[in-house]
């Protein structure tokens, strides 16, 4: 797997969590969305994307 696709993995899966968020505002969804931008702004360090 390249890095890009890597990348569009990781978005794809941090929209998912976000979606879930929106759509039912449950408290242990917010919990997730504080994980997966943690994970997503440590693999974009990983990847050297990081653009924050």
């Amino acid at each position: 797997m390249t890095e890009f696709e890597q990348y569009a993995k990781m978005l794809l899966a941090r929209l998912d969590v976000a979606l879930r968020v929106v759509e039912g505002n449950d408290e242990s969804d917010k919990k997730m969305v504080n994980y997966a931008f943690l994970t997503s702004f440590l693999a974009d360090m990983r990847l050297g994307m990081c653009m924050r």
